[in-house]
């Protein structure tokens, strides 16, 4: 998956872009990079993210089907993907299950299905998957990529990060055919510091220490292939960001 945001067009943080300028860089980059799919944008409903003209979802649609009109041209058979929504764990809107659910209505109503192949989301606290993801997925007939994923070991309770995952497998095995998900990409390979060196718990969400000694939930993944569960089966790993952070994908056996 090819990841299309503010940063192909180059633009200082903060900053903003005219369309043109999007559609120029658009191409640019499919051109150069044949993917099975372009997810459009990271997290747009997040604040950190809402770069002008995608700082809302009108000019989120207008960026969206730039990108798709722009992709299709260029290669028609491959798949347009909705930004992921990761605003998930703060206090829902009336109505709604999440602000994501606010966000990805907004969107549908302004006719975003019609600029996409897909949808996607991102989130780390599993407990909030079961209604919030429903109540999304339940929106659209479209498949679904969960371009982010994982569970942290913060406090050094790494048995409680491979239970995490293990709760994720089994609502997935239950919900498998309402839910559509194509792919999975589990967020990281390896630890950013040793234990008591952050705060931060997306520090501790790796596979691996950082001497590269494997965790309990390392273990865990090993055994994902032929199973516990025939739902997730690893398909590779991908580098992601500038720090060359490994995911690993997962197939939900939806392509």
């Amino acid at each position: 998956m090819g990841l299309l945001c503010q940063f192909i067009v180059g633009i200082p943080p903060g900053d903003t872009f005219t369309i043109d300028q999007w559609r120029s860089a658009v191409a640019q980059y499919v051109n150069a990079y044949d993917c099975e799919s372009y997810q459009i944008w990271n997290e747009v409903d997040q604040a950190y993210e809402q770069y002008a003209p995608a700082d809302n979802p009108a000019g989120y649609v207008d960026v969206l089907s730039n990108a798709y009109d722009v992709i299709k041209s260029i290669r028609p058979n491959r798949r347009v993907v909705f930004s992921s929504l990761s605003n998930l764990d703060n206090v829902a809107p009336s109505g709604y299950k999440s602000a994501a659910e606010q966000w990805l209505d907004d969107c549908l109503a302004l006719g975003a299905d019609q600029y996409c192949d897909a949808y996607s989301i991102s989130f780390y606290d599993v407990g909030l998957v079961s209604p919030v993801m429903e109540a999304m997925v339940a929106k659209t007939a479209k498949p679904w990529y969960i371009t982010e994923i994982g569970a942290s070991s913060i406090g050094n309770t790494e048995d409680s990060q491979v239970q995490n995952f293990v709760f994720l497998n089994d609502w997935y095995d239950d919900n498998a055919s309402a839910l559509r998900i194509a792919e999975a990409y589990y967020y990281q390979y390896m630890d950013q510091a040793e234990y008591g060196g952050s705060t931060d718990p997306a520090t501790y969400t790796g596979l691996v220490r950082p001497d590269l000694s494997p965790k309990p939930i390392y273990n865990y993944f090993q055994g994902i292939t032929p199973g516990p569960t025939p739902n997730w089966v690893i398909v590779g790993a991908v580098a992601a960001g500038v720090l060359g952070i490994s995911l690993l994908a997962f197939s939900g056996g939806l392509k």
